[in-house]
């Protein structure tokens, strides 16, 4: 597979253009290709069926691949991503798959069920998915240091590749000065270009602005998102995560910027109904039930 057909992939996934890559004829676009190069591309294209929550169709494609560890994260994802100890086994035990997936599906479980730990165990520092999903990991727990270990597992050969370029933009991004500004110029590459531009990059966009205060070009962006997600429909409202996360940027810039055209109370009752387990109501209510406990021990 050539540079080209590797970075079309990498960019669909990867910008979650998901609709585009399941929609994308493997075999006329890529040609006569490797067997294992053709089998990598599908595996993209098996997890943004997972990300579009088509899980049936996944199951189907996958068949082909005969990856057991696959099968098993596609039937947990079916039932509602609910842990339970069998599936703890199946992840946790030694297999045969000899795909470099294998890890990776297993990591994700553990990371979906947040046995943070056993994720990041599970994960292999010479493939370039696990890597990414590493750096990940590690600033979800907010240990930047752990994160830039990942991101340094890189191979050099891979330094000016999309996936690299992304996931160390993660990186900088929960950084400041010209370090999130490295973020910033790549979220606004990518968010300028038609081919690009998706809820994703645009929330990453949102962040650089929200950190450096920048107001006017973070209302930009939310008009965008806004435009965007009138063109794009549909695809918008399968991407939960997502959804999720710019609502709680539209919390934060409510909240920052005082701009009253946002409110912070309406938009947490929406992220309450989309998703009521999100980690970010969890910790708020756990913090309002901290601070209202301060005050009647006090007031009392």
């Amino acid at each position: 597979m050539s540079e080209r057909e590797l970075y079309q992939v990498y960019k669909l996934f990867y910008t979650s253009q998901h609709s585009q890559l399941v929609n994308l004829d493997l075999e006329l676009e890529l040609g006569s290709v490797d067997p294992e190069y053709l089998k990598l591309a599908q595996s993209y294209q098996i997890r943004s069926l997972l990300a579009l929550g088509k899980y049936k169709e996944a199951a189907t494609k996958a068949a082909s691949l005969k990856n057991d560890t696959l099968t098993t994260f596609i039937k947990f994802l079916e039932s509602g991503s609910k842990q339970t100890e069998a599936f703890d086994a199946a992840f946790g035990a030694s297999n045969e798959d000899t795909d470099a997936g294998a890890s990776l599906y297993k990591a994700l479980y553990f990371t979906i069920t947040q046995q943070y730990d056993l994720a990041l165990a599970q994960l292999n520092p010479t493939v370039v998915d696990n890597i990414s999903l590493g750096v990940y990991i590690s600033l979800k727990l907010g240990k930047l240091k752990d994160a830039s270990k990942w991101l340094k597992q890189f191979p050099s050969g891979l330094k000016d590749s999309f996936i690299y370029n992304l996931t160390s933009s993660w990186f900088e991004l929960f950084q400041f000065g010209d370090t999130l500004n490295s973020s910033f110029y790549h979220y606004d590459e990518i968010s300028s270009n038609d081919s690009t531009t998706t809820l994703k990059s645009l929330v990453c966009l949102l962040v650089a602005n929200l950190k450096n205060l920048h107001f006017p070009e973070a209302k930009d962006v939310l008009n965008k998102i806004e435009s965007l997600a009138e063109e794009k429909g549909g695809e918008f409202d399968q991407l939960k995560a997502w959804k999720a996360d710019l609502l709680i940027d539209e919390i934060s810039y409510a909240i920052i910027s005082g701009d009253a055209e946002y409110d912070s109370k309406k938009l947490l009752k929406e992220l309450e109904t989309l998703d009521p387990s999100n980690e970010y109501i969890i910790d708020l209510k756990e913090k309002n039930e901290l601070f209202d406990g301060i005050v009647a021990k006090y007031a009392a």
